[in-house]
């Protein structure tokens, strides 16, 4: 079993809880490519379970991860798709809703919601998220884990054809991967999976 525990960025484009409306994508393209999840359980022959949820913070993939971990398997693989340190999540009556939906919340003020972002830019948010990830390698030593993010610049080319709006030369407006950044994807961590069981691929620098 594959295990993705992520955002917007692990979900299929026909994913009907996409704010932004992918299906032009897939009508440009003429179908609907393979996110490189998808193209990981088809190499190693392993179904998989997608937790993942748009625009969500890293706080809620971890969450996520702590209901779901005893179901885990030592041999599973299990990708936790990171998001931006500055997200975070709010209930709003029994729902949760992210700090994306800032216009729409009726929970804070604007300036209260402009104050925690502006917190959340405090460099240790970021110390914090790597003890999430050293706990999670140390709760799943056995397993073979993907940590990556694309919520920074470092490794994942943002001026190659990677994106919709660039692969669509902005005919379509969207920052998600398109299929050439899912084929990426899939190379790196395929190709690192063979020599390192626990990948750190992109995250944010301390």
């Amino acid at each position: 079993m594959i295990w993705i525990f992520g955002d917007s960025f692990s979900l299929k484009y026909s994913d009907k809880r996409f704010i932004s409306n992918l299906q032009y994508y897939i009508d440009w393209k003429g179908y609907e490519s393979k996110l490189y999840f998808e193209l990981l359980s088809e190499e190693y022959d392993l179904e998989y379970k997608n937790m993942s949820r748009p625009g969500m913070c890293n706080r809620y993939l971890f969450h996520q991860f702590m209901k779901e971990y005893s179901q885990i398997k030592s041999d599973d693989i299990v990708i936790f798709n990171w998001t931006e340190i500055s997200r975070f999540t709010y209930f709003e009556n029994s729902d949760v809703r992210s700090s994306l939906s800032k216009d729409y919340n009726e929970v804070f003020s604007s300036k209260t919601f402009d104050e925690i972002l502006v917190n959340r830019k405090n460099k240790q948010y970021i110390e914090e998220q790597y003890d999430i990830i050293n706990f999670i390698n140390q709760t799943l030593k056995d397993n073979r884990i993907i940590h990556w993010t694309w919520s920074t610049n470092t490794d994942i080319p943002q001026d190659n054809d990677y994106t919709i709006i660039k692969e669509t030369r902005g005919l379509i407006e969207d920052y998600h991967f398109g299929e050439s950044g899912h084929k990426y994807l899939f190379d790196v961590f395929h190709n690192q999976l063979k020599i390192n069981k626990n990948i750190l691929f992109n995250l944010w620098e301390k």
